[in-house]
Formats: structure tokens, C-alpha cells, sequence
């Protein structure tokens, strides 16, 4: 059943969006994760995993 979940969570399209995400963001991830203590990548991962729920949301209202 985890399996499950992962195959469809992870893809390799949430992989790349998301080290270009990283990327773009490092220096503000950097200040949070100095803040807070939580990794810059655990930030970016929990974004993405969100994300694509508030995009196709945001979509059907606009």
C-alpha cells in the first residue's frame, strides 16, 4: 500500500521541478533552514508534495 502511494507521488517530473526549485531558491532556503533547523531539501520536498493540489485548484477557480 506504501508502495502504492510513492508510485504515484513520486515522478520523476516532481523530482526535477523540484531540484530547480532548490536551485532557484537556495539562498532563501539557506535562511530558513538556518531558522528553523529544517534541511532546505525536506522544505522543497513537502512543497512539492502540496503544491500540485493547490495549482490544480487555483486553476479550476481562475
Amino acid at each position: 500500500m506504501v508502495w502504492a502511494y510513492l508510485d504515484n507521488a513520486v515522478s520523476n517530473d516532481r523530482i526535477q521541478k523540484g531540484c530547480a526549485q532548490l536551485a532557484r531558491y537556495r539562498s532563501l532556503l539557506q535562511q530558513i533552514e538556518a531558522q528553523t533547523g529544517v534541511g532546505a531539501s525536506y522544505i522543497v520536498t513537502f512543497w512539492g508534495m502540496v503544491r500540485p493540489a493547490k495549482d490544480k485548484q487555483s486553476s479550476r477557480t481562475g
